[in-house]
């Protein structure tokens, strides 16, 4: 809108927002300023130049909250003007959920529905105020001081209408809920292979939750419960990233494309977020130990050349006391899988051995072999390697 108005717009965004959040901001020409902060400390930062500099403040939340409302009027018609008895709703700064509860509110008083669902308000526990709050049955929302999550989305530390969306939860007769990055990570790709729906971590916490909901019976089977999935997965697609393998590289061959197909490297696993760090080896493993644990961990079957080559490198690595873990195993496989496959390489790196101080020059001594000939050289100065 202000660029159709030719007005200047300033966007304060927390250090680190997600690109895609931002691409549009400033492709409309905003002048984007992140702040070395939370999203506390910019929502703060923009109030005060607002006020200093006699700027519009465009976060205008009691209007927000008439217009968000709309969904819950959204939600019962297409229910055939029935109101779902359970809505699950992911909560930052609390305004979407006081929104929708005040929208189910106004159709019950105006007698087009005969009920008024329950909601169910989740958030990370990187930045859970709200559901702590509910959970220790305080009346006043506890700020958290340094939000972490991958739900960007979400992580407002000191939520605006944290007692607004404290009280729809009371009132509606529901609960709050706190997930574990890992869980929503794993729900946003469950709902992207099933249903065909690509939604930034913080739209797929209300998926993540079902399962739990269901297990302590405060959801039933029957009932008909409604997830927001409250932002597109383009947004954060980065987010999507830390939990998916990375693609294969071939070259322009067909026999290439029968490697891919006959290895079935489309099946390979990505290091999950919750057990990307668990270790497999500590002690240097025989080449048949690597490939059954590449089988059964990333679901690829390595042929006795890949094989070999991946037992080689976990090998050295293990050798300068490294521990190898699954997120290790897969970034080693995908990278032996996407090398050329050449019958004698022209040049490799043998070993190096580096000498430097925070005064002198370096040192540096190099061995390699070069087209099968053993070199080696040393030399003294800056990047001497």
């Amino acid at each position: 809108y202000a660029s159709i108005a030719g007005l200047p717009c300033y966007v304060l965004v927390p250090e680190g927002t997600a690109i895609g959040k931002m691409a549009q901001a400033l492709s409309y020409g905003a002048r984007v300023i992140q702040v070395r902060g939370t999203y506390t400390d910019a929502a703060r930062l923009a109030e005060e130049t607002s006020d200093r500099h006699g700027f519009y403040l465009a976060g205008d939340y009691a209007f927000r909250v008439e217009g968000q409302k709309s969904q819950a009027f959204e939600i019962i018609e297409q229910l055939d003007w029935q109101a779902p008895a359970v809505v699950i709703v992911p909560m930052g700064c609390g305004t979407n959920m006081a929104a929708l509860w005040k929208g189910f509110k106004e159709f019950h008083e105006l007698g087009f529905t005969d009920r008024l669902p329950r909601m169910i308000g989740v958030q990370p526990d990187g930045c859970s105020p709200i559901v702590a709050a509910f959970q220790q049955g305080a009346e006043h929302v506890a700020a958290v001081e340094k939000p972490f999550t991958v739900c960007t989305a979400v992580a407002a530390g000191d939520p605006v209408d944290g007692l607004k969306a404290l009280a729809a939860l009371r009132e509606s007769g529901g609960c709050g809920v706190i997930l574990t990055d890992a869980e929503i990570l794993e729900a946003q790709q469950q709902l992207a292979h099933l249903e065909s729906i690509f939604v930034e971590p913080a739209g797929a916490i209300p998926i993540a939750t079902l399962s739990a909901l269901l297990t302590t019976g405060r959801i039933r089977p029957d009932e008909v419960v409604v997830c927001l999935a409250t932002g597109n997965g383009l947004k954060d697609p980065k987010a999507a990233l830390r939990v998916l393998p990375s693609p294969a590289t071939i070259e322009p061959t067909m026999a290439e494309v029968d490697k891919f197909l006959k290895l079935r490297l489309y099946e390979i696993r990505a290091a999950a977020a919750k057990d990307g760090g668990r270790s497999l080896f500590s002690e240097v493993p025989s080449q048949p130990k690597v490939a059954e644990t590449v089988r059964q961990e990333l679901g690829v079957k390595l042929t006795a050349d890949y094989a070999h080559r991946v037992t080689g490198l976990v090998a050295d690595f293990v050798k300068k006391g490294k521990v190898i873990t699954k997120a290790d195993l897969q970034y080693i496989v995908e990278n032996v899988l996407k090398a050329r496959q050449e019958q004698r390489p022209i040049l490799q790196v043998e070993d190096f051995q580096v000498t430097t101080s925070m005064k002198g020059k370096a040192e540096a001594k190099v061995w390699i072999t070069f087209d099968g000939e053993r070199v080696s050289a040393a030399a003294t100065g800056v990047g001497p390697v």
